[in-house]
């Protein structure tokens, strides 16, 4: 035999993530190595396609070692050496590990001379003799142990090694169920004989399954996932799991899509085994296992059934037929020609039932019969014999829709009707015989819109090739005349009908290259890209092949190509329909440089090819127009462009969409729409049901209330008819409620709102203040205004597009703001829903001021009627209903009582002539006025200025309510030309806070009165009632009046010890005033009531620092005393801060640790006025002091200041020895731990 020179291989490009891809394997034209003296040179005429290849791919170390990334992809085979040595001659048939490819050099150790029994052939190996009737021989036989009657269940029962699997089983006198489509089911019942088949892909499988098997003995698995799972469900006890494959998770490696085993505590329980094995650990006993296939496939107990695909070029095309169940049985690539077909000698008839119509069609010789499956296949078997006969191609176009996307729904539809537009086909070419015409098979293209008829012909070549081009012309002739003749039987026909029903002639084109029939996610599309597998086809050669199929409008040459990577064409059609046809007629046709076609089918397989000339090989593929990510590489190298326009579309999208949602939102927050409470269903369950039900469970009567509380508020009297005078004028400016807590500021809001009952809105500060970030922050106002929707991620998401942008154009885009804009935006949206309130309430009032009108007219003139029926009243007379009504009647007059509407309201006119009242101006309360700490002061200050845009707009009125008047500056800056509206509260008086009191424990039945000694002590805590409240509830749990006081001071003295000094040095720096300054107020304020504002600010350690005072004050440490607005005197923050800074003074080690840190600072202080004394008299020294008087006056100036600076450091020499002296008594203190 002739040893070639080259060989086609196919390789691998890359290491597949996840499924197979075009780009895994690359075909090339690679020369044929020296064959060393171990190694023969066989010609692959069968491949074994086999699940395992898929895991050879990954790169990792296996039982056998990985396909390299370049290396010729590894596979079983059957072959036929053409160059041999001592060991195996050439034409000997052997069958081992060899490749992808045409030819390979194969070690003599690798391969096995094939002489097969009688009645078998080389091709068996692949089959029941090779590997696959191993691994299901030692798989179910060694690793499965199966008995007689037990039941066996099998995964993937219609592969290679599940149908023997079965056979086998059911030869072991086993129940066999088997895991299949549902189209394979059949098969494996009447045709292998199994018990039962399930459809695996039917929803009601899991039922089925348990239904059906019960419980298991064998499980033979070659899916793996989700299957195994549901099987380990039925381990009866003792049973055996054969691991032999996990095809479902094959595709998934480097994914991270595999799922573990979730049911294995089944195996604990049924004490069963799980075992995986590999076959070749059992290649010592492959003789035992041969002889007993051997003897059931005599006895016909025992077949195999072969999927044959034929091409080289095709077999990764077929590879993935293993993983979409698109096989039967075992599959296998054919690379054999007729002749070597024909090497691969049988001693009786092959037993080979043959799928795979390309095989039908090639791979017959009269040394081999072919078992097909039905007539069908037997009739195109016993044609392809008929000598001089040749095979080709049409595609029929415009039968269905050219699928653009993966969810084109037109696809969908389509396939509906593919069987009846597919016979309807069938019947209008039946009927032509010219030249031989016979059609083969009809294959749908339904991605492309058409299908494929494979038909054969009457060659006047026969079966020979010429170089002649008159016999060449004939060969065309003969086409061109069978073209004709079944277009006009369409005609006459009239027509195919399409996927829409719509009947028209279709035109079929001859394909002169082969079809590629793939499945993969590559849609059509008006670009299509033409690989040169050889060398280049001029521009002008390939335009004249591909101008038949449509209008090119563009064709890009080739272009310099990557190592191993092809050059192409790249050609742009003005049609999606010309690229489809140009796609399924040329791929894989063969063409010289010039462009003659010498095609793969078709009329150009008879021509014969000059010696030395070069083809080249024309693959055809479709370009989508736009690459992947090209978008998003586009929009992030453009941000100059795409940065600007986005921000546009994004606020465009808020100002439209989202933001009179959000108005709507908060409107509803104000008007009550989204609270329950407020219907009037919820109103009458309330009282017919609800109290109802508690009246009978607490033995109150419906209507019964508790006691009210005496008349002890008298304080706060005042405060409530100011607020309420406030609320009953239109908003010029805002109110402001401060007083300490405690000191009742929350009673009354709330009483006066409960009367008012008017749309409110309420912002409660102290939670917006303490959210965690500014995001929170934002959050937290947006959810008490109800501001919905609120995308919060938007926020960090702008920043990051802020900071990305800095790095692409050296600027922010502008997307990010700050929280005080956020804030903002939030609470102009708020305003225009409260203007859209009070306008609503506006319409409501002029509606029924419009129908009082309508009632009034009504009346007076029923009043006309009964005084003269024939009487009119004037137009006049009822234009002004608070005016007398003139009845005029036999021209006399009768004054009529005046018919007020409202007479509780006055209306005035305001913008647009409409009558309005003070009931429709909303009102916004803003709780918890005060800074948190020193920190996120924009918060207070944005809700000022908006509180002020509110009652300037006449919108609302606004209420604020804080702790103290140092809150209210902001409110005031931000209404410089308006005086607040203050409303001052401050702690009970002593008379009222025992009254209260009294009156608390008598309700609770704790106690009628108090004693004398009783009352002294409950004086202790003043006026503030939360600090009574406690009591109160101190006294109901159980403890005595006496105890429940100690209690709080004793509290209080831990909160001010943690408040005012800190608990450590570290907290102590954190406070906006010092330890000394603290200490200096509290020891001063435990033995008077009250000190002066000035002296405690003029005087060391303040020094002038007014903060420092404000801050205390802020923290209710102290509270400052002003007249006419000028702070004058410091007290408490709280009545019992007095006995509590009396504790802290009266504890030894507190005072001498305080008292030691306050006197070293003041000698600090001290010192540097002598330091700074001694400096100066040295600098008057120098310039003269040591005279003691000048020329002119006799006592100079420096003498005099000299003296002063003495009489200076003498007092604060003096006071520092003070200060020592007490100090080391005050050491002594902390030493013994008391005074001595």
């Amino acid at each position: 035999m002739t040893t070639p020179k080259q060989t086609r291989r196919i390789f691998l490009s890359e290491i597949p993530q996840g499924h197979i891809t075009e780009a895994t394997f690359k075909s090339e034209m690679a020369d044929l190595p020296t064959p060393k003296a171990d190694q023969v040179i066989v010609r692959v005429d069968y491949l074994s396609l086999d699940p395992a290849m898929r895991v050879w791919l990954n790169g990792d170390v296996t039982y056998v070692p990985p396909v390299r990334v370049g290396e010729t992809v590894r596979g079983g085979g059957v072959g036929t050496v053409v160059y041999g040595n001592d060991q195996i001659k050439a034409g000997d048939v052997v069958y081992g590990t060899l490749g992808w490819a045409e030819y390979i050099a194969a070690s003599v150790g690798a391969l096995r001379k094939l002489d097969p029994p009688e009645g078998f052939t080389a091709l068996d190996y692949l089959g029941s003799l090779g590997t696959t009737g191993m691994t299901a021989y030692f798989g179910l036989l060694e690793v499965g142990k199966l008995k007689p009657g037990e039941t066996l269940v099998v995964s993937a029962a219609a592969g290679a090694v599940g149908s023997l699997v079965c056979q086998i089983g059911k030869i072991k006198g086993a129940k066999v169920i088997a895991i299949a489509s549902a189209p394979k089911c059949a098969w494996l019942t009447s045709g292998l004989g199994v018990d039962a088949a399930l459809d695996y892909k039917s929803p009601t499988f899991e039922k089925e399954f348990s239904e059906t098997v019960g419980g298991l003995d064998v499980f033979f698995d070659n899916v793996g996932g989700s299957v195994l799972d549901l099987a380990l469900t039925k381990l009866n006890k003792g049973a055996r799991v054969v691991l032999c494959g996990t095809i479902s998770t094959y595709n998934n490696v480097g994914l991270g899509d595999s799922s573990g085993i979730k049911n294995y505590s089944s195996l604990i329980i049924q004490r069963a085994e799980i075992r995986g094995f590999v076959v070749y650990d059992y290649r010592e006993k492959y003789g035992k296992a041969e002889a007993d296939i051997i003897k059931w496939i005599k006895d016909k107990r025992l077949r195999c059934r072969y999927q044959i695909e034929s091409g080289l070029e095709e077999c990764p095309q077929h590879f993935g037929l293993l993983f979409s169940g698109g096989n039967t049985g075992k599959l296998t690539g054919s690379l054999a020609s007729v002749m070597a077909f024909s090497t691969i000698r049988l001693r009786e008839p092959a037993r080979l039932q043959v799928f795979g119509r390309n095989y039908r069609a090639r791979l017959i010789s009269p040394q081999i019969r072919l078992y097909a499956d039905d007539a069908l296949s037997a009739e195109i078997s016993a044609k392809d014999s008929t000598p001089g006969r040749k095979t080709a191609w049409f595609f029929v176009e415009r039968l269905f829709p050219v699928r653009l996307t993966k969810y084109d729904p037109r696809y969908y539809f389509a396939n509906i009707r593919k069987e009846a537009i597919i016979e309807r086909v069938k019947s209008t070419l039946e009927n032509t015989d010219v030249h031989g015409f016979r059609v083969l098979d009809i294959e749908p293209r339904i991605k492309d819109g058409g299908v494929f008829v494979h038909f054969e012909y009457i060659s006047p070549l026969g079966s020979g090739t010429s170089e002649d081009p008159a016999i060449r012309l004939t060969e065309l002739k003969a086409m061109a005349d069978i073209q004709a003749a079944i277009q006009a039987a369409a005609v006459k026909q009239g027509g195919i009908p399409s996927w829409l029903g719509f009947s028209a002639p279709r035109k079929f084109w001859l394909v002169r290259g082969r079809p590629w029939r793939e499945d993969m996610d590559r849609f059509a599309s008006a670009i299509i890209k033409t690989e040169f597998d050889g060398p280049d086809v001029h521009i002008e050669s390939l335009y004249d092949i591909l101008r038949p199929y449509g209008r090119i409008t563009k064709l890009d040459p080739p272009t310099p190509a990557p190592a191993g990577t092809l050059r192409s064409a790249t050609v742009t059609y003005d049609r999606v329909r010309s690229a489809v046809l140009a796609r399924n007629c040329l791929h894989g046709v063969n063409l010289t440089t010039d462009g003659d076609v010498i095609g793969r089918s078709g009329p150009g397989i008879a021509m014969a090819v000059a010696p030395g000339t070069k083809l080249t090989r024309l693959s055809v593929l479709y370009n989508q127009p736009l690459k992947e990510k090209a978008i998003r590489n586009w929009l992030t190298s453009h941000p100059r462009i795409v940065l600007p326009i986005l921000a546009f579309l994004i606020g465009t999208i808020t100002y439209t969409v989202f933001d009179p949602i959000r108005e709507l939102s908060i409107q509803g927050k104000v008007m009550n729409w989204f609270d329950y409470r407020d219907y009037t269903l919820y109103k009458w369950l309330r009282e017919n049901a609800f109290e109802r039900i508690a009246s009978t469970f607490s033995g109150k009567h419906i209507g019964e209330t508790e006691a009210e509380e005496p008349a002890i508020w008298k304080e706060r009297k005042d405060a409530k008819v100011t607020l309420r005078a406030y609320l009953n004028d239109f908003p010029s400016t805002v109110a402001v409620i401060h007083g300490p807590a405690g000191a009742g500021k929350g009673e009354l809001v709330n009483s006066i709102m409960k009367e008012e009952d008017r749309p409110s809105m309420t912002i409660d500060c102290a939670k917006i203040l303490n959210a965690p970030n500014d995001s929170g922050i934002v959050r937290e106002l947006a959810k008490q205004t109800g501001y919905w929707p609120y995308f919060s991620f938007l926020s960090s998401l702008n920043n990051m597009i802020d900071l990305a942008s800095v790095g692409l154009i050296g600027q922010k885009a502008g997307f990010s703001s700050t929280t005080e804009s956020q804030l903002r935006d939030i609470l102009d949206i708020a305003a225009t829903a409260l203007r859209r309130v009070r306008e609503v309430h506006e319409n409501n009032a002029r509606r029924d001021t419009e129908r009082a009108h309508i009632i009034s007219r009504r009346r007076e003139q029923n009043f006309v009627q009964r005084v003269d029926p024939g009487a009119s009243l004037p137009q006049d007379a009822i234009s002004d209903n608070h005016k007398s009504a003139i009845v005029v009647a036999n021209e006399k007059t009768t004054q009529l009582p005046p018919l007020p509407i409202f007479p509780e309201q006055t209306p005035f006119t305001s913008r647009g002539g409409l009558e309005e009242t003070i009931d429709d101006i909303p009102i916004v309360l803003i709780t918890n006025y005060q800074p948190q700490g020193a920190k996120r002061e924009e918060v207070l200050n944005v809700l000022a200025e908006w509180a002020a845009k509110l009652v300037e707009d006449k919108v609302a009125h606004v209420i604020f309510v804080c702790v103290n008047r140092e809150n209210t500056k902001r409110v005031a800056k931000a209404l410089p030309s308006r005086p607040l509206t203050s409303i001052a509260l401050s702690d009970a008086d002593a008379d009222t806070a025992l009254k209260y009191v009294t009156w608390k424990l008598s309700d609770a039945g704790v106690a009628q009165s108090l004693r004398s000694n009783e009352l002294k002590i409950v004086e202790k805590l003043g006026g503030r009632i939360s600090d009574l409240d406690t009591l109160v509830s101190k006294v109901r749990n159980g403890l005595s009046i006496a105890d429940a006081v100690s209690e709080i001071i004793h509290r209080g003295i831990s909160e001010m010890r943690k408040n005012a000094f800190g608990d450590d040095l570290e907290d102590a720096k954190a406070l906006p005033w010092t330890r000394e300054q603290a200490w200096s107020v509290l020891r001063a304020l435990a033995s008077k009531d009250e000190i002066p504002y000035a002296d405690v600010l003029l005087e060391f350690p303040f020094k002038g620092d007014e903060l420092a005072l404000r801050n205390m004050e802020t923290a209710e440490l102290i509270s400052i005393g002003t007249v006419d607005g000028r702070p004058t005197t410091i007290k408490p923050g709280k009545p019992v801060y007095k006995h509590v800074y009396q504790r802290l003074v009266e504890d030894h080690i507190f005072q001498a640790v305080q008292t030691i840190n306050f006197n070293e600072k003041l000698i600090a202080t001290s010192v540097s006025i002598i330091k700074a004394c001694e400096d100066e008299l040295t600098m008057l020294k120098n310039i003269g002091l040591d005279l003691g008087s000048s020329v002119i006056s006799g006592r100079g100036a420096t003498g005099t200041r000299a003296n002063y600076l003495l009489d200076k450091m003498m007092q604060a020499t003096l006071k520092v020895e003070k200060l020592e002296t007490e100090n080391v008594k005050l050491k002594k203190v902390l030493a013994k731990g008391t005074f001595v």
